[in-house]
């Protein structure tokens, strides 16, 4: 099937979104894809994409527009062709204020246009329906299943001393209040096994906040903020660190459509934690390839994570989530759904 694929979100950039971008697209016939992307400002991707798309729209059987921030690109594409749109949502578009009551607008106006819209997760279907969309399906998101990293601790050992003994607590993830990381150092790691480390490897807006935080409490020697580092070191950290947190807060209008970071953390067979919020529970089934717990729950964090670092993690049960995850999220799957969707949408 001929599909031009449209977004505003793919690499060199990082991010949920520019995952799946990419991961959806490399696996796509190419020789029945356009693919038309542009940079992160939203008024200028959305011109761009518009007028670099009616030189492809030609060729394609059907759009797929990457998020619903470009719906009413999509809208408008589906008006000049007539040509099925398919728009995925991932769930902050539909609860951000982005541009005011006119964005809103813009959204709601193109809901008419659009064939299907595809959530990443039940949470945000819900979030779709409430908003007035209704011929909405749910495509879960995959994740690419890792190679083994031999050595990994030691060669993390090498460039941070600090890791020597340590047991570590690994932060993976955008630097943003709804991660709940500022929360987490302020009312959980001071109650944490003195032998830990919380090892943030990170960046974003809310960096300079974390680091003030750290620099002003007792915390300094229990807390390594390592920025954003090469994917070659990130898989490291995934099969070195003891545990893996995602201690997610509720923030008005922000939130986690999905939970592809934790996902993918689970995929290296790692103990996870995270937040029952928003759409995560999609992307993290609880006792199977993680840990569900309620946010902003100080007491019931401190408990459990104490137990998990005291408590070896067997081999067994690294294999064992491995093997859940493997069984339960993959890309293939994910493009298999894209594709029947689309085939069904051409007359």
């Amino acid at each position: 099937m001929p599909t031009l694929f449209l977004t505003r979100k793919y690499p060199p950039y990082r991010g949920g979104m520019e995952t799946f971008s990419y991961e959806l697209l490399q696996r796509f016939p190419k020789e029945h894809v356009d693919i038309v992307e542009s940079g992160k400002n939203i008024l200028v991707s959305s011109l761009l994409i518009f007028f670099r798309s009616l030189i492809h729209i030609h060729s394609a059987s059907v759009i797929h527009i990457g998020d619903a921030v470009l719906a009413p690109v999509g809208a408008l594409l589906h008006i000049i062709s007539k040509k099925p749109v398919v728009v995925t949502v991932h769930g902050l578009e539909l609860t951000s204020n982005y541009g005011g009551e006119i964005y809103h607008s813009l959204i709601r106006w193109s809901i008419q246009h659009i064939a299907h819209w595809v959530a990443v997760s039940a949470y945000t279907a819900e979030l779709a329906k409430k908003y007035g969309i209704h011929k909405v399906s749910v495509i879960h998101h995959g994740v690419t299943m890792p190679d083994a990293q031999p050595n990994a601790r030691e060669e993390l050992e090498k460039k941070y001393t600090q890791l020597k003994n340590k047991k570590i607590i690994l932060s993976v993830g955008r630097l943003i209040q709804r991660k709940g990381l500022a929360w987490f150092i302020g009312t959980v790691l001071p109650s944490l096994s003195d032998d830990s480390l919380l090892c943030i490897v990170s960046d974003g807006p809310q960096k300079k906040h974390i680091e003030h935080l750290v620099q002003q409490s007792s915390l300094a020697a229990r807390v390594l903020l390592c920025g954003k580092v090469s994917a070659e070191e990130l898989s490291q950290w995934y099969t070195s660190a003891d545990l893996f947190i995602f201690p997610n807060v509720p923030i008005p209008y922000d939130v986690e459509g999905f939970g592809l970071t934790p996902l993918e953390a689970s995929a290296y067979g790692m103990r996870v934690y995270a937040s029952r919020l928003h759409g995560i529970p999609d992307a993290i089934h609880d006792t199977h390839n993680g840990t569900l717990l309620h946010p902003l729950a100080p007491v019931e964090w401190i408990n459990i994570l104490n137990a998990g670092l005291s408590t070896p993690h067997s081999s067994e049960e690294r294999e064992r989530i491995i093997a859940y995850v493997r069984s339960h999220w993959s890309w293939e799957k994910a493009v298999r759904s894209y594709a029947d969707l689309f085939d069904s949408l051409h007359p």
